[in-house]
C-alpha cells in the first residue's frame, strides 16, 4: 500500500526485504512505508496532505498553535514553529522547508514526536 504504513514483505532471497530502507520496528512487528513524494526531500507523501492528517490530532499533543516565523531573519527559507505551552518540557518545536506548508509540517510533526516521547515516561 502505497503512503501508508504496512506490514514489512520479505523476499524469498534468504528473509532480505524487497526495500532497502529500514523498516519501523513496533510491538515485535516490522513495518514500511515506501517514498513517494521526492521534491528535494525523501517523504511518504506530500507535506500538505501530511498537514491535513495530523492537523485534527494537534490539540491532543497540547499545540495550541503553528506560526510563521520565516520574517524573523534575512535568509529567507521558510520556517514555522509549533506551540505547546502545556508541555512539561521544551515548549516550542520549529520546523524549516521548502515550502510554508512543508516548514509547518515539520513544525507539527515535531510537536507530535516529543508529545508522544514525553508520554513514554
Amino acid at each position: 500500500q502505497q503512503g501508508r504504513f504496512c506490514k514489512m514483505s520479505q523476499s524469498s532471497d534468504a528473509g532480505k526485504t524487497e526495500d532497502l530502507h529500514p523498516p519501523i520496528r513496533l510491538a515485535g512487528e516490522e513495518f514500511r512505508a515506501s517514498k513517494e513524494f521526492v521534491a528535494g526531500t525523501h517523504r511518504a507523501m506530500d507535506p500538505a496532505k501530511t498537514l491535513e492528517r495530523i492537523r485534527p490530532h494537534l490539540s491532543k499533543a497540547g499545540v495550541t498553535r503553528v506560526a510563521d516565523i520565516t520574517g524573523l531573519d534575512t535568509v529567507g527559507i521558510p520556517v514555522a514553529i509549533s506551540v505547546r505551552p502545556g508541555s512539561g518540557t521544551l515548549a516550542v518545536d520549529s520546523g524549516k522547508g521548502a515550502t510554508l506548508i512543508a516548514a509547518a509540517t515539520s513544525a507539527s510533526m515535531e510537536a507530535i514526536e516529543r508529545f508522544v516521547r514525553s508520554r513514554l515516561r
